[in-house]
């Protein structure tokens, strides 16, 4: 399945799937219960929304397993459960995919300071080889802040010999792109593509410098580009968040985006099937150049 993954990002623009967590506070996840517990005891709950990613049309559908690193589960106790739900949610994603879909494992920052590298790789591998054996078709390492956890990340991802692509949060300055830790777009692309990523791209950033971000990585490398912008800064209104960008007024921010040629095109905080329906018919109407 990996080898089919690549090949078809030769032939045209994939689009991945939008929000998990914005769903899952829709379903009723409450405010400081990690969504990875879902996979145990909700799992019905993470299939329809996997199931309604791909009724909206989406190609690669994501685990929900953004924050099931040892480290992050630790703060709720769940540390011990780290391999059990990244399997799981490797799992639920995998039997409601459809053919010629494909399954990303998603990893994100461990969520702490840890004293060794080697040990914050260890809980990357850890987390990166049960998504494996649950059956994903790629690894995503998003949402990345810093470049050197962002390496340490690629690195375990990359030993269970699955596509591994990464996608660092990004900020515009006056002097060119920069991670949140300052390092420039061109320092951290150099050291990922080193670190062994097959792709880079940015995600969890304003849609307004997200194709900028992908044109600037085109003049460094040729390898695949990810972009996934939020839907805006949001608001608490009446308990909830509510994102400027809706679907029909992120479609415009899509086709500015498009218009740079990503390889694969999603969507993160804010976005939801409705968000990637319209992302879907604008992409199949061919807005990437060829």
């Amino acid at each position: 399945m990996a080898q089919d993954f690549l090949g078809h990002l030769r032939l045209r623009v994939l689009v991945l799937d939008g929000a998990m967590g914005t769903m899952l506070f829709e379903k009723g996840l409450p405010q400081g219960e990690p969504p990875e517990r879902w996979n145990l005891i909700h799992p019905e709950l993470v299939q329809e929304i996997h199931f309604a990613y791909l009724e909206a049309g989406c190609d690669i559908i994501e685990t929900n397993t953004f924050g099931a690193s040892r480290l992050k589960l630790r703060a709720y106790g769940l540390d011990h459960q780290s391999t059990r739900l990244n399997y799981l949610g490797a799992r639920l994603a995998r039997e409601v995919c459809r053919e010629g879909c494909f399954v990303a494992g998603s990893i994100g920052p461990a969520g702490g300071q840890v004293a060794k590298a080697d040990e914050c790789r260890e809980f990357f591998e850890e987390q990166a080889q049960a998504l494996a054996r649950g059956g994903v078709d790629l690894l995503l390492v998003e949402t990345m802040t810093d470049v050197e956890e962002a390496c340490l990340a690629v690195s375990a991802a990359r030993a269970t010999g699955l596509p591994t692509i990464v996608s660092m949060v990004f900020e515009r300055g006056e002097d060119g792109y920069r991670t949140l830790g300052g390092i420039s777009l061109e320092e951290a692309a150099m050291r990922l593509l080193q670190a062994g990523a097959d792709g880079l791209g940015c995600n969890c950033l304003d849609p307004d410098i997200a194709g900028g971000i992908i044109e600037s990585l085109k003049k460094l490398t040729n390898c695949l580009l990810i972009v996934q912008p939020h839907a805006g800064l949001p608001r608490l209104r009446e308990g909830r968040l509510i994102y400027p960008f809706g679907p029909e007024a992120m479609a415009e921010q899509y086709r500015t985006i498009l218009a740079a040629q990503p390889d694969l095109v999603g969507g993160c905080c804010g976005t939801t099937p409705a968000h990637i329906a319209h992302l879907v018919q604008i992409v199949r109407r061919g807005i990437k150049a060829s």
